[in-house]
């Protein structure tokens, strides 16, 4: 028998639970393995036939196991439990994943799979820039729509900190949200003429979305864990991450955000 954890959420949320169960069971020197749930949730699908397919054979039916509770959002050092255990939260912080990164990355063919993608674009002038939108049209209280005002400062802070003005942006959308986006784009367009805009293929699935985010030079997340790991993946020593201040709206507030992001980040607070 060996530790689990509830696999939950879409997949930057899920890679949050992966990472964290595959760190905790390095440091402690325990086996793990994934829940064998069922892969019919469209809205929500598993990633272990394609991105995390070299993690497919540590999925395997599992019993009822002790649940051990994630206390709140904030880091909270995972104790050393002596007995099998389902770990149940959603673990947002770099902290916990953080010192066994490279190896989690190696175990999951990371670089591998990004090479697949290196050649679609020429990724030496790009920055990706994403906009989270979908439900959060509805659930404002808790994920508030990122302002323009948040990505024209994210723009202008990163052209003052490079001194270059001619970048060209990838931007990263559900297609469900174009019309709402390209309004966004063309005010942005307006503000910064020199600066190029490009809409992500939709040819590409989400997670190759992810991977190519994670090739461009700098990072223009929103309040979304996808894009969150859109830029953790990026190996650009230079790499600059911009992440917005507010991450929650007013219902979830409470949550502590301190460990949310790597220290090396830049928030932008509007």
């Amino acid at each position: 028998m060996s530790n689990t954890i509830h696999i939950m959420g879409g997949l930057g949320n899920q890679l949050f639970q992966i990472f964290t169960l595959i760190s905790y069971s390095l440091k402690h020197k325990k086996p793990f393995h994934f829940e064998d749930a069922p892969v019919s949730r469209k809205d929500r699908p598993f990633y272990w036939i394609n991105f995390l397919q070299s993690l497919k054979p540590f999925v395997k039916l599992t019993i009822n196991l002790p649940i051990y509770r994630e206390p709140n959002f904030h880091y909270n050092e995972l104790p050393l439990i002596n007995k099998e255990v389902k770990f149940y939260g959603y673990y947002q912080s770099y902290k916990y994943f953080d010192s066994n990164k490279d190896q989690i990355e190696r175990l999951i063919k990371l670089e591998e799979q990004q090479n697949n993608l290196k050649n679609d674009y020429d990724f030496t002038n790009i920055i990706s820039l994403h906009f989270r939108v979908g439900d959060y049209i509805k659930l404002q209280n808790h994920h508030p729509l990122m302002p323009i005002d948040y990505y024209n400062k994210t723009l202008q802070n990163l052209i003052n900190t490079t001194k270059q003005d001619n970048w060209n942006i990838l931007y990263f959308c559900e297609d469900n949200d174009i019309i709402y986006v390209n309004e966004q784009i063309n005010f942005l367009k307006i503000q910064f003429p020199n600066l190029s805009f490009q809409k992500i293929d939709s040819k590409y699935k989400d997670w190759e979305q992810m991977l190519i985010m994670s090739l461009c030079q700098h990072n223009i997340i929103a309040n979304s864990s996808f894009s969150w790991w859109g830029a953790y993946f990026n190996k650009n020593i230079e790499k600059k991450v911009y992440y917005p201040g507010k991450w929650f709206g007013p219902n979830a507030s409470h949550n502590n955000t301190k460990d949310l992001c790597p220290e090396q980040w830049i928030k932008i607070n509007i």
